[in-house]
């Protein structure tokens, strides 16, 4: 396995990286938050147009520049380290990855092109975030269905164009693509601990063409199993970038702050915690990078089970130890 990035993944990430440090510092990213909308198309639109990262995982006859997980991870840690709100993981990993998977070329053009964000109305209030517990309904009716019933915690939900939608029809549990304007569709939306927003949704007889529905009857659990087990992992990468950024504060406040005589990086016990910050973040950061090259190279997330399962139990961890020591070392600003 080469750990090195090729010269397209480089200049993905130094593109990228220059984009955000130029476009998307500290006050931006608040005035964006606070703001009515809660994101910034304008940034949606140049990563589409001037960055092209919409189109970094797919394949280079859906229109992408046929990439894969690997440069999902690169997009998704620079996108972390500035805390971007822009739906990037909804819409292009879930959503894209919903659109390949089903067949629907033309939903992955929209995606790329930036006219399309997308959420996915999985989960419901009694669920406890069980994919396989949909009370939902979508009964048949004339030349397409009609949905009835409630989604909760849909993450993205207020920047969504369209909807991907978990429902129960005769068949089984079956995925329905709905555009967020149609008649019936009720919205609560809410602020995240990040800055940004979700709601709980509510489905009051909502028709949707039969052509909507993504793939066969009957088999949205087995293709959202699968798409969340890949959005697990880009989580995971997002959460590098977030790491990282904690780490570099917890360095510069080291070097800034004096006490005792001394500098905190003086110290043995701020050196250990540095250490170990940085330690755990880069084991963390090769055990994601060799699951994304696994994902890449085997096509299939059957064999890859394992490696996603021990992502998703180190990730807290990681965060959680490194996010509190630099909690700890600004301590004398208040914070705790």
């Amino acid at each position: 396995m080469d750990f090195n990035l090729s010269e397209t993944q480089g200049m993905l990430r130094d593109t990228l990286r220059r984009y955000l440090a130029d476009k998307y510092d500290h006050d931006s990213r608040m005035k964006v938050v606070r703001s009515d909308a809660g994101w910034s198309q304008a940034s949606w639109k140049a990563f589409a147009e001037e960055l092209g990262i919409l189109a970094a995982p797919f394949s280079e006859d859906l229109g992408g520049l046929g990439g894969g997980a690997v440069d999902n991870m690169i997009v998704m840690e620079e996108l972390g380290g500035k805390l971007v709100i822009e739906p990037y993981l909804s819409t292009v990993v879930i959503g894209g990855g919903f659109a390949r998977e089903t067949g629907n070329a033309d939903l992955v053009g929209k995606i790329i092109g930036g006219e399309v964000t997308t959420a996915f109305a999985a989960y419901e209030p009694k669920g406890r975030f069980d994919l396989a517990h949909v009370e939902t309904t979508a009964k048949p009716d004339g030349d397409g269905f009609v949905l009835n019933g409630d989604k909760a915690v849909v993450r993205d939900a207020p920047f969504a164009s369209h909807l991907f939608v978990t429902a129960r029809t005769p068949g089984g549990i079956s995925l329905f693509l709905v555009d967020s304007a149609t008649s019936g569709i009720v919205r609560r939306d809410y602020p995240t601990v990040d800055g940004s927003r979700a709601s709980e949704i509510h489905f009051d007889g909502v028709r949707v063409p039969a052509a909507d529905m993504l793939g066969a009857p009957g088999e949205a659990f087995v293709v959202a199993q699968v798409r969340l087990g890949g959005g697990r992992v880009h989580h995971a990468m997002r959460t590098i970038g977030l790491a990282q950024k904690a780490l570099d504060a917890l360095c510069e406040r080291a070097l800034s702050r004096h006490t005792q005589g001394s500098a905190l990086a003086d110290k043995q016990m701020v050196q250990e915690k540095i250490a170990d910050s940085w330690l755990e973040l880069e084991q963390f950061r090769l055990l994601v990078m060799r699951t994304a090259w696994r994902i890449d190279r085997y096509q299939d997330y059957q064999k890859v089970r394992k490696d996603i399962a021990a992502v998703k139990v180190a990730m807290p961890r990681v965060y959680h130890d490194v996010v509190q020591r630099a909690m700890h070392l600004h301590g004398a600003l208040g914070i705790s």
